[in-house]
């Protein structure tokens, strides 16, 4: 038989010699509060920092999305590092942000659209109440104040 199959041998517990005992620390004085010794604390020395105009913290009114995209993004010279999976993601969520905004333009129009048969049903309205009324003048003059 080979070693790795063989049998078990019996483990015997091992047996520590016993250590040699600490020294005793020797006794040291202790310091009374007021002998206690203080480090001298000095102010630090900041540069000056030139005033800059700062804007609000919350502005009065938001920037429209147009010129938020019109300002500036300086872009990187070094290249950018990404995991695939983040990049995929990424162009998913785009993807559906464009579809949403195609969406929300569609519905703009269609808001339009009834909007322009909205004022061209007043308008015909309109005219129609001018003929009744035009017309109703009609009939006072000949009813009524020829009497």
């Amino acid at each position: 038989m080979s070693p790795l199959f063989g049998k078990k041998s019996e483990k015997r517990p091992l047996e520590l010699p016993e250590l040699p005992s600490l020294p005793a620390f020797p006794d040291i004085p202790r310091i009374q509060r007021e002998e206690r010794f203080e480090m001298p604390v000095s102010t630090p020395m900041f540069p000056e920092i030139p005033s800059q105009q700062s804007r609000p913290l919350f502005p009065a009114s938001t920037p429209l999305i147009s010129e938020m995209a019109e300002e500036h993004v300086e872009t990187p010279k070094e290249p950018i590092f990404v995991k695939i999976s983040k990049y995929k993601e990424a162009i998913s969520s785009f993807e559906i942000l464009k579809k949403k905004v195609y969406e929300t333009s569609s519905i703009l129009e269609k808001i339009r659209e009834i909007k322009q048969q909205e004022e061209m049903q007043i308008e015909e309205w309109q005219k129609e109440l001018e003929i009744i009324k035009e017309k109703l003048n009609a009939i006072n003059n000949k009813l009524f104040l020829k009497v």
